[in-house]
């Protein structure tokens, strides 16, 4: 079953988009204008609650904007940049991103339809099904998109996990007291400040979205984290294989890009490891709690933000 079955099974009708949501010509960096929105869907491991100090930290002038670990995007969304550059390994966001960019009124239509679903783990769980069948056939449409807000909106904490298959497998939040899938006037946004600006979207390795990289240039590096434990099992960010041998290899590529003359900042976990690869470098501690699950106490840890200048 697809998307469209599964909607007209549910009894859900939505009203075709004309011209409710036509493109115009902006110049979103006009005047005094200094544009800043949300990321457009909750991410673990993004960025919201460091805002401030990544804003502070970042250099006050640059050339072009890369973000090769985009993933939800808090800091490219906060600075907004005039010609970034952005890349993921996970297809889903990218098809995402291109999707605000260049389908946005068929995004609509699918997060309106979905809009209208009951809030049930029954139903829950058959978008999922129709959302893995997607991926299992790499057809990554804008069916897709839409319900991937509406995975991110209903699951557990917003984790995107997947089993070894690549299929989405995080349950049904019970308790979730989210009242929307997706916040119209954010989306629009973005999709507006894609459209003003000269971005390139990339999908892969995050070293290929950076060949292009000129000396003035700013990079921030937000890869999954070093791993780090304690004692009550928390274990932050290890996810996509980026073991110590891939954080040996950034290290490198940060100081390739350093020796280029180019700014670079990065974020990592407070960890022995990156604290002995940056020595060379600007390290500061910054302070963040993690969520683990709802209703628990948080866990408050330090990050590190590096930077070359």
């Amino acid at each position: 079953m697809n998307l469209n079955e599964f909607l007209s099974e549910m009894k859900i009708e939505i009203l075709p988009i004309k011209t409710q949501f036509t493109d115009t010509d902006l110049d979103m960096f006009g005047g005094e204008f200094v544009g800043q929105t949300s990321p457009v869907f909750r991410w673990v491991g993004g960025k919201t609650q460091l805002l401030s100090a990544l804003r502070f930290y970042s250099p006050k002038s640059f050339g072009a904007y890369y973000e090769p670990f985009v993933g939800g995007g808090a800091l490219l969304f906060s600075l907004m940049p005039k010609c970034p550059t952005i890349n993921d390994v996970n297809p889903v966001i990218i098809n995402l991103y291109r999707d605000i960019k260049d389908n946005y009124n068929d995004l609509i239509w699918v997060l309106q339809a979905l809009t209208k679903l009951p809030d049930t783990e029954t139903v829950y769980l058959a978008i999922r099904d129709i959302y893995n069948s997607h991926i299992r056939n790499n057809e990554l449409t804008v069916d897709v998109s839409g319900m991937f807000f509406y995975l991110n909106a209903k699951c557990f904490n917003g984790l995107y996990r997947v089993n070894s298959k690549g299929e989405f497998n995080v349950g049904y939040a019970k308790d979730s007291v989210r009242p929307y899938i997706y916040q119209v006037d954010t989306l629009k946004f973005v999709h507006d400040y894609f459209n003003s600006t000269d971005i390139t979207i990339f999908c892969g390795d995050y070293r290929k979205c950076l060949e292009t990289v000129q000396p003035g240039d700013f990079v921030y590096l937000d890869p999954p984290y070093a791993v780090i434990s304690d004692t009550k099992g928390f274990t932050a960010y290890a996810q996509d294989g980026f073991d110590e041998k891939a954080q040996i290899e950034l290290a490198e590529e940060f100081r390739r890009l350093s020796d280029l003359g180019v700014y670079v900042m990065q974020s990592n976990s407070d960890a022995d490891l990156i604290r002995d690869l940056y020595s060379d470098y600007k390290i500061k501690e910054l302070n963040v709690n993690y969520y683990i699950q709802p209703h628990s106490s948080d866990i408050r840890r330090s990050e590190l933000l590096i930077m070359n200048y």
